[in-house]
């Protein structure tokens, strides 16, 4: 199906040159804790700003209701939550530049706090906080003797302001991101700057099939969001290595001297074409994938198969990855690459930042790989 005129006009700009893309399942989605909802996943995408959301607009209860007491980020362990704290850490102390040392900084949304560990240990002077609604990432994070307000940040009130706020993967989860980024205008001290980190919205892909995320941020939307919410957008732009398909924008309640203004551009109307051929690929790759086959990867690009495209899931005789795992995933077994003697043939259903070794590797130890391929859509 084609993207078409969807009817709804555009929260950002409120144009009605707006376009409906067709659910990749009609009867199921995903969150980005890896549930799986009885709800069909129908996003839009604005031709004149390129914002993309959902085309039946979400209540805050709704929302809220995604983030329960068991609510967890989706695959994160210890390591791999680390080496993306580090990476956030090197990108604020980027962006930070010379100033003086924050003296008071706040996390939106900070998970179980190891962003907040890293900045407390650069910053050991400053006061470092943190606000998390989900209530067991809130007691992770003070278990290691982080300072978080078991909060939504619109339900955060506190007099003090903070010169550093910062936030990663949350603002696209807002219903209202216009007023998420007006009350953090009222949090920011003078001349103090928020550092966001979101997918990247110029760049289709992974991200557009999570159900609990309300917004995709295109630059120009972005922009326009801020001019609404009394903030200046000094920077955005997308970003590479561990944090590739995502984008740092940079926020200041003053508008800076023209010279320091770094804006990505992207012709706004391409986006929805591409965001339609993205999706257009997830729900018609590997159809001649005939059995027998194995899938390999356990991980996030493996549940959104689950979810999207279940019968590939049904057909597949196990999932395969380098160490077996000590569970069953998706009502199929987990077996180890190592022990695999005879030629077989792969899906291989694997992030796109690993698709190509993954698929050499495969290829080299004589087996037969398929690409699910979902990497990012091209404009």
């Amino acid at each position: 199906m084609s993207a078409s005129h969807a009817g709804r006009a555009c929260p950002c700009c409120e144009s009605l040159e707006t376009r409906l893309h067709a659910s990749p399942n009609t009867s199921r989605s995903m969150l980005s804790s890896g549930e799986v909802v009885k709800k069909p996943l129908q996003r839009c995408s604005c031709t004149a700003c390129g914002y993309g959301f959902h085309a039946q607009q979400l209540t805050a209860g709704e929302v809220d209701g995604f983030y329960t007491a068991d609510y967890t980020v989706q695959r994160v362990n210890e390591t791999t939550s680390s080496t993306r704290a580090e990476a956030v850490l090197d990108l604020i102390l980027s962006t930070w530049g010379p100033r003086p040392d924050p003296t008071a900084t706040l996390e939106i949304g900070c998970g179980a706090g190891m962003l907040l560990l890293k900045m407390s240990e650069h910053w050991p002077q400053a006061s470092v906080q943190g606000v998390e609604p989900a209530p067991r990432l809130a007691a992770l994070a003070r278990e290691q003797g982080q300072e978080v307000h078991s909060s939504g940040l619109m339900d955060f009130d506190t007099p003090n302001r903070f010169q550093l706020i910062c936030s990663v993967n949350v603002m696209e989860h807002f219903v209202n991101p216009s007023e998420a980024l007006a009350k953090v205008a009222s949090l920011l001290a003078p001349g103090g700057l928020y550092v966001q980190v979101t997918p990247d919205g110029n760049q289709p892909g992974l991200e557009l099939l999570f159900f609990d995320h309300i917004s995709s941020f295109s630059s120009s939307s972005l922009q326009r969001l801020a001019d609404r919410s009394g903030l200046s957008l000094l920077q955005t732009r997308p970003l590479a290595g561990a944090l590739q398909e995502f984008r740092l924008s940079v926020f200041s309640d003053s508008r800076p001297a023209v010279s320091e203004i770094e804006l990505a551009s992207a012709d706004p109307s391409h986006l929805a074409p591409a965001r339609e051929r993205f999706f257009s690929r997830v729900r018609t790759s590997a159809a001649a994938c005939s059995s027998p086959f194995l899938i390999f990867g356990a991980g996030e690009t493996a549940d959104l198969l689950h979810a999207y495209r279940p019968e590939l899931v049904a057909a597949a005789e196990a999932f395969v990855v380098d160490r077996t795992q000590p569970r069953d995933l998706h009502g199929k077994p987990v077996r180890q690459l190592s022990d695999l003697t005879e030629s077989t043939r792969f899906l291989v259903a694997v992030h796109s930042r690993s698709q190509d070794f993954v698929m050499s590797k495969l290829s080299s130890m004589g087996h037969d790989p398929i690409a699910l391929d979902w990497g990012p859509e091209s404009l």
